[in-house]
């Protein structure tokens, strides 16, 4: 899903931050579950 939201506003750089941190948001999530898991 995060690489198509990358794919779909990749073109407008103000877009291109909101995905941004939009991923570095998924990112921190996952590896807080990965951490909770172990």
């Amino acid at each position: 899903m995060s690489f198509f939201f990358l794919l779909f506003f990749g073109s407008s750089p103000q877009m291109k931050q909101v995905a941004d941190s939009h991923l570095m948001m998924y990112d921190s999530m996952n590896a807080f579950i990965q951490s909770a898991r172990h």
